[in-house]
């Protein structure tokens, strides 16, 4: 309980069920610009640092999955498209 608040207490304030919070803090469920506010309003600072956050998370999740797309064979007749 970072700074004696509950995961109970913080999702009364934002007018959430404590499993909804407690999926957000474990990375199982996204932050939503709905939700980017009701932090905001509820703990501060600003709905954008929150849903910088949640960007910076997805695309760490996308960097530990870049391995798997480089060793994905790229098909030429694609290249080609691409080209021109």
């Amino acid at each position: 309980e970072p700074y004696g608040l509950s995961i109970r207490e913080v999702a009364k304030h934002l007018r959430v069920s404590p499993s909804t919070f407690a999926r957000i803090i474990r990375g199982d469920a996204s932050i939503t610009p709905e939700m980017a506010w009701k932090l905001s309003v509820t703990l501060g600072p600003s709905p954008e640092m929150w849903l910088g956050l949640q960007m910076d998370y997805d695309l760490w999740q996308a960097e530990q999955k870049e391995e798997h797309l480089n060793s994905l064979p790229l098909h030429a007749s694609l290249c080609l498209k691409f080209q021109g």
